[in-house]
């Protein structure tokens, strides 16, 4: 294992600060590349998740590339973050990562909220799928005198938390995707600058809302296509009729986007159908997951939301309808 490395360092001015919002497997990878990077980390997390990391640290298994190592993270609750921003330093976040699930949006917009969190330089970096979050956290942050922080935001990463909370990486990809979404593309190049350390590919885009639905088009299908047939892709596609169904959702997902105005190019339209209808793949999404563990989960930001705004553009989906109501349907249990 590699040696441990503290989440506060000594630094200079000129050292990133960065608050990670959520300690799930998404935030305590990042935070754990970051604290490697040598930048000033910080955690908000509930009380029992910052227990969690204040008592084992923050240890990441990287399979692909077959080592581990430990950070000692700085971790705050959301009573101790006002004080600790007042302790720490009258400067401001310069990045605010924010990677808790739909359910805790309006938690971590209240964090921005907090005295001293964002300044006029800070950039938010939602990484939630979908686009409510973007409304919900701008209006924060404008709030605390950052109008124009919210950055379009997407990251592509396998990654988990096994049973003894250990941070595991499972594909060597981790690649996180900034835009502007008020076309002040500085503030999306200074977000990239301080992320981009080893263990995270950044990149800028001009389109930061067109790769929103993008992504959000690929996580709408990939679910409905698993609630209806409750089972794995690879599953689904052994049975007779199974991979046309997947193209089925695809093409219906891939409607709405086009009617908001950001058509899938055919490299993502094309990826989305390889990877929804490859032979003895085990991937099932992580709404599947929820309907069959009985939770609420992200249903109502990411379908629901896709399918109000369908309605709006006047475009059908029945697929994704038939799927909501289940979604529906198991949460009011």
């Amino acid at each position: 294992m590699d040696q441990p490395a503290d989440a506060r360092t000594s630094g200079t001015p000129d050292t990133p600060r960065i608050l990670v919002i959520g300690a799930g497997a998404v935030g305590q990878y990042l935070g754990a590349r970051l604290v490697g990077a040598g930048h000033d980390v910080t955690f908000l997390a509930r009380a029992a998740a910052a227990g969690g990391l204040r008592a084992r640290g923050l240890v990441l298994r990287d399979v692909p590339a077959g080592t581990t190592s430990r950070v000692t993270p700085i971790v705050v609750t959301p009573d101790e973050l006002t004080t600790a921003q007042a302790a720490a330093t009258e400067r401001p976040f310069d990045v605010v990562v924010v990677t808790v699930k739909a359910p805790g949006l309006e938690w971590a917009a209240d964090a921005l909220r907090v005295p001293g969190v964002v300044g006029a330089g800070t950039s938010v970096v939602p990484l939630l799928n979908g686009l409510a979050q973007i409304d919900v956290l701008a209006a924060a942050a404008a709030e605390s005198g950052a109008p124009g922080a919210v950055l379009g935001a997407t990251i592509r990463i396998v990654v988990s938390l096994d049973a003894e909370g250990v941070v595991v990486l499972h594909q060597p990809i981790h690649r996180i995707t900034l835009g502007a979404l008020d076309g002040e593309e500085s503030r999306a190049a200074r977000a990239a600058a301080a992320l981009a350390v080893a263990g995270l590919d950044v990149d800028t885009t001009d389109d930061a809302e067109g790769e929103l639905w993008d992504k959000w088009s690929f996580i709408v299908a990939s679910g409905v296509l698993g609630v209806l047939a409750r089972g794995t892709v690879g599953q689904i596609v052994a049975m007779p009729d199974g991979a046309a169904v997947a193209e089925q959702v695809i093409a219906e997902t891939s409607a709405v986007a086009a009617a908001a105005g950001h058509p899938i190019d055919e490299s993502a339209l094309q990826f989305s159908r390889t990877f929804l209808t490859t032979s003895g793949s085990g991937f099932v999404s992580s709404l599947y997951r929820d309907v069959v563990a009985g939770r609420a989960g992200e249903s109502e930001h990411i379908v629901g939301d896709f399918v109000r705004r369908a309605r709006e553009l006047g475009v059908s989906t029945p697929l994704c309808d038939v799927a909501l109501l289940q979604m529906r349907v198991v949460t009011a249990r």
